[in-house]
């Protein structure tokens, strides 16, 4: 029973956010800051676009990819001045669009979330990047992959290298519980760029919980050993088959690679309360809290909290008490 519970609070708390940002990463110049980026070593990667974004002040992917930095690595504020400078630069600049609208979700501020939506879909342009981005800001704002995937599937025509897309198309093909399509689609996508992570780790979501969804998630590390997310779905998947020692290891290779995520401290809590350790479980979570208030994720901080009061209060119960008096 805590198996399943821990399962669904962390697939909630990670919910469209495991592989949906693509972090605007297609097209980037592969200077140092973005080979950072595209590793998802934000901190480092954030070095280096400070010191580069004085001469490029009229770039708009910089100022994105700056923003999903700082958004990742705890700073929210910047992270949305940053993308409202792109569309100052670009007006019509999906990417940014996509960002804004799921900081200010995050943060609660659904009225400002709506109001980039809807300027989002006055100015899609007809290009694969432009098609991918609505599909995204659709499913962080209606999450309804139905009507995302028409976007995804025109990404694909427009782009047929477009990676992401398809491991979006493929996402939405599973959580409609078509899984066949699911595959197909993923499996094209490995053969057109089989040294991609996304994919890989695409693939390991549609088998999620069991074993065989390990060898994908293990293929999407070799590429990518700083994705967060494919560390935070391995402990989630041997959570579910009782391999709690692997699944702490994963939990804290994820909060060694990215120590602003609170998603590697609300995990490792959860993943303590399931073994008893009871106090390490209360640490993390009120670092997990913390963490997502600094980041403006109300949502996530309020779920958190949540969380922590309820072990506070089992913990100090009468039965508790008379539990360990017993021992």
């Amino acid at each position: 029973m805590r198996i399943a519970l821990f399962l669904i609070l962390m697939l909630t708390v990670l919910g469209a956010d495991l592989n949906a940002e693509t972090r605007a990463r297609r097209g980037f110049a592969q200077d140092e800051g973005a080979r950072y980026f595209n590793d998802y070593r934000y901190e480092k990667a954030l070095e280096y676009f400070e010191k580069e974004i004085g001469a490029r002040r009229d770039d708009a992917e910089l100022w994105v990819k700056m923003a999903v930095a700082y958004y990742e690595t705890g700073n929210a504020t910047r992270a949305i001045e940053s993308c409202k400078k792109a569309l100052e630069i670009d007006p019509e600049y999906e990417p940014a669009y996509y960002c804004l609208v799921k900081y200010y979700l995050r943060k609660g501020y659904s009225g400002a979330a709506k109001s980039f939506y809807d300027r989002a879909m006055s100015v899609q342009t007809e290009s694969a990047e432009g098609y991918y981005y609505i599909g995204m800001i659709i499913l962080e704002f209606d999450a309804s992959p139905s009507d995302a995937m028409p976007f995804f599937k025109k990404a694909i025509e427009a782009d047929p290298g477009y990676i992401e897309a398809y491991s979006e198309l493929a996402r939405a093909y599973g959580v409609l519980g078509e899984k066949e399509e699911a595959k197909d689609v993923l499996s094209k996508a490995i053969r057109i760029d089989p040294y991609s992570s996304s994919p890989k780790r695409t693939m390991g979501e549609l088998y999620h919980g069991t074993k065989e969804a390990i060898p994908h998630y293990l293929k999407a590390l070799e590429i990518k050993p700083f994705d967060v997310r494919a560390h935070l779905l391995l402990a989630e998947t041997y959570t579910a088959l009782k391999e709690y020692e692997e699944a702490k290891n994963h939990c804290y290779e994820a909060i060694n690679r990215n120590p602003y995520d609170p998603d590697g401290y609300y995990a490792i809590a959860a993943l303590y309360a399931i073994t008893g350790e009871h106090n390490l479980s209360q640490i993390n979570m009120k670092k997990a809290v913390e963490l997502y208030q600094e980041q403006g994720d109300q949502k996530s901080a309020s779920r958190a909290a949540e969380r922590l009061g309820s072990s506070l209060k089992e913990l100090s119960s009468p039965d508790k008490e008379e539990s360990k008096t017993d021992k």
